[in-house]
């Protein structure tokens, strides 16, 4: 689990000239505060990175109090602005998102959310700096605006897990337990140990190569979503019939192809399974961030699913390639 700096809790953009010694000291106040929740956060489980969404540098913490004085401050502990450093050092999140433009955004309360928006899309905690009392929440509502297939826009509200105390870690205790998934550094150690991290989930061999290609930053938006599938299929072990795909277990959004689509596109379909069969796959997720799905079809006999393919959405009639 990442952590993610949500900017619009800085002040201001830029910097203002000649702040008053009162807001230098509110400043180093709220950056205390925040620093203090990403230790507490990774004492439990969190990584070492705090992901922005672009150079800090020009944020204000307070108005006339911006990150670079801040870091240039004599009265704040070297040991705080290394911990800062490093924990922004590893870069930004902004290139994995960069094939998901125009696919997805997110608003809170008018505002663009793209941070927040892509701390809900990786599972990951928002961080704020509290100088503002709408901060001071474990959770923060944001409208997401996503493409269907059909290219129709669809609204929904979702939920970011957020701190900007040790009170909202607290209240984040046990989501953050759960949360804490083996660390995947590639996609071939993810096919490598796919056996023991998806139990419920067998693939198909071109999934190998698929998986070998990803980049790394978007390997946490995957693990979720084979994790959420592996767990539907856990807990629907002992289904009516057998061919009863536990679609409201799985927690997101799962459509079959038009008959037409298959009927026109079958060969882009079919993919050889683990038994060396060829199969056709309909039923996909989509895979956020990213104009991605995965596709699976249902394996009643193992009470289970195959994974036929993990990558950009197949040709469909509406949207051939």
């Amino acid at each position: 689990m990442e952590l993610f700096f949500n900017d619009l809790s800085a002040t201001y953009m830029g910097v203002a000239e000649g702040p008053e010694e009162p807001v230098e000291l509110a400043g180093r106040e709220v950056m205390d505060q925040m620093l203090d929740v990403c230790r507490a956060a990774i004492a439990q489980g969190a990584e070492r990175v705090l992901r922005t969404r672009e150079s800090l540098f020009a944020l204000e913490i307070m108005p006339g109090y911006s990150l670079v004085r801040w870091l240039n401050d004599a009265h704040v502990e070297k040991e705080k602005k290394q911990l800062f450093k490093a924990l922004i050092g590893k870069g930004t999140f902004l290139q994995a998102l960069d094939h998901d433009q125009g696919c997805v955004e997110f608003n809170f309360d008018g505002q663009e959310a793209l941070a927040l928006g892509a701390a809900y899309l990786f599972g990951g905690l928002a961080v704020s700096l509290p100088a503002h009392e709408r901060w001071h929440m474990h959770e923060v509502l944001l409208k997401m605006m996503a493409l269907r297939d059909d290219e129709e826009l669809e609204e929904e509200e979702v939920l970011v897990p957020h701190a900007t105390s040790l009170a909202h870690l607290q209240e984040h205790r046990q989501w953050m337990e759960k949360e804490r998934k083996p660390l995947i550094t590639s996609g071939e150690e993810l096919w490598q140990r796919r056996k023991a991290l998806f139990p419920a989930l067998r693939f198909c061999p071109r999934v190998q190569d698929q998986l070998a290609a990803c980049d790394p930053a978007v390997l946490q938006p995957i693990y979720k979503r084979l994790d959420a599938l592996n767990q539907a299929f856990q807990n629907a072990a002992e289904r009516d019939t057998a061919s009863a795909l536990p679609l409201t277990l799985i927690g997101s959004k799962v459509t079959p192809e038009t008959a037409e689509t298959l009927q026109r596109y079958e060969q882009e379909h079919t993919f050889l399974d683990p038994d060396g069969e060829w199969r056709l796959f309909s039923w996909h997720v989509r895979l956020t961030p990213g104009k991605w799905r995965i596709f699976f079809a249902d394996d009643p006999e193992r009470q289970g699913a195959i994974i036929g393919h993990i990558g950009e959405k197949l040709p469909t009639v509406r949207y051939p390639k």
